[in-house]
């Protein structure tokens, strides 16, 4: 999940020392949010382009008879 996924990149960022490795933490923490973002726009717009529609097939009664 994103909430893992950035939790274990702010622990690393967090027990870095190294200026380069703080680097490469940040960049990795940004490009995670880019991703989240771009998997949830995506996500909202099959939302808005699904086709799934409902209509009733059918009207009546059902008799259920023993065999």
């Amino acid at each position: 999940s994103h909430r893992a996924r950035m939790a274990l990149l702010n622990e690393q960022l967090r027990q870095t020392g190294d200026t380069k490795i703080l680097r490469m933490r940040q960049s990795q923490i940004a490009t995670a949010e880019a991703d989240y973002a771009r998997r949830t726009e995506e996500l909202d717009a099959a939302m808005d382009t699904a086709d799934i529609v409902w209509a009733p097939v059918a009207y009546g009664t059902l008799t259920i008879v023993e065999t």
